[in-house]
């Protein structure tokens, strides 16, 4: 009888259970160790993405001695014998020390408390000082930040340089009003542009809505992902970007829903999103799409129905629609940003809440 051979062992058995640590990367970026960057991608090396902002030059090793400083070893002196050499105890008188003829009584020199020799006050110092710097290790930032302020200031933190300056050569070509700021205080910059863009309204609304898209598409190209968005010390939301591989392939559109989140609108959608989204939304939502049109401008406006004054569909029905047909589209929510304020009429005063803008990222070889 043939014996059963056993079964062959998986590939992946042979393997280590976890994968290998990365070493703790001290203030050379592990260049001592062999290692580059973060978990030996070079995609994540500083030095290879001239987007992230370069440390602060490390500090020089502080000069330490070799060894501690011996204390000086106090004299001990011999206790006096109590016996004489043939074992009989010694007289009183003769274990007395023998004054001296010229001694005269030692006085010490009172100090004043905080103030030197000369009557001048002395400073106390720490022995061996460490100043912050020395004690800082070196830190490079491998996020971004970018946030929308007010109605016509942006932000980006944590940018090089060479950041910087594309990033200023593409909103100056895409705001035609011009700015009114453009300020570098460390590694953050601040432009606020002629007028109100955020606003969103008026002939250059357009432009604004550029200014989102080329933005997103520009920190794609450059290897920098949006993760999420915080309001830790800042009134206005911080956009999260983390450095990841450059993204060649990708590309942006915004859109935005109506406060009753009844209406969508898309600005300047692509062009498989245009063909397909209003038919799709009447096969999945019969006899409730009120209105498709397109709007001069490039906008795209597509309006739930009302039946009766009651809503046919719900509007949490609509948008869920919505993001589903995009993402068959291959065109995924990336990011919602609160941007500028709502223009309204009446007791409103044009002080509504803010437009939700919402960031879709797809892929030019989808």
């Amino acid at each position: 009888m043939q014996q059963q051979q056993g079964y062959q062992p998986f590939p992946y058995y042979n393997q280590a259970l976890y994968p290998p640590q990365t070493p703790h990367l001290g203030a050379n970026n592990g260049a001592a160790n062999g290692h580059q960057g973060y978990g030996m991608n070079p995609y994540y090396s500083m030095q290879q993405n001239p987007y992230m902002a370069a440390a602060a030059p490390a500090p020089g090793p502080a000069q330490m001695n070799s060894a501690p400083l011996a204390r000086p070893r106090k004299y001990t002196a011999q206790p006096e014998p109590k016996h004489n050499r043939n074992g009989f105890p010694l007289l009183r008188s003769a274990m007395k020390h023998p004054a001296r003829p010229d001694a005269t009584p030692l006085v010490r020199q009172r100090t004043i408390s905080g103030k030197g020799p000369d009557g001048l006050a002395r400073h106390r110092t720490r022995s061996n000082p460490t100043t912050v710097e020395e004690a800082r290790p070196e830190f490079i930032p491998i996020h971004l930040y970018l946030s929308f302020h007010g109605n016509n200031e942006l932000r980006v933190e944590n940018g090089s340089p060479h950041a910087i300056s594309e990033l200023r050569r593409l909103v100056v070509t895409l705001w035609h009003p011009g700015v009114e700021l453009d300020d570098v205080e460390g590694y953050i910059w601040r432009v606020r542009f002629v007028g109100s863009p955020w606003n969103l309204s008026g002939p250059n609304t357009m432009s604004a809505y550029d200014i989102i898209v080329q933005i997103f598409t520009l920190f794609a190209r450059r290897g920098f992902t949006f993760r999420t968005f915080m309001k830790t010390g800042s009134s206005s939301p911080r956009l999260i970007f983390e450095c990841t591989r450059p993204d060649k392939n990708s590309r942006f559109f915004v859109a935005y829903f109506s406060r009753t989140g009844r209406c969508i609108t898309l600005v300047s959608p692509p062009a498989e999103v245009n063909a397909e989204i209003g038919h799709r939304l009447k096969v999945a939502l019969p006899g409730a799409i009120e209105s498709d049109r397109e709007v001069e401008g490039g906008f795209r406006v597509i309006r739930l129905r009302d039946a009766y004054g009651a809503p046919l569909f719900g509007k949490h029905l609509f948008i869920a629609y919505i993001l589903k047909i995009m993402e068959e589209l291959n065109f995924l929510l990336e990011a919602t940003i609160p941007l500028g304020r709502r223009i309204s009429f009446g007791l409103g005063l044009g002080l509504g809440q803010k437009r939700e803008i919402f960031v879709f990222k797809g892929s030019a070889g989808q």
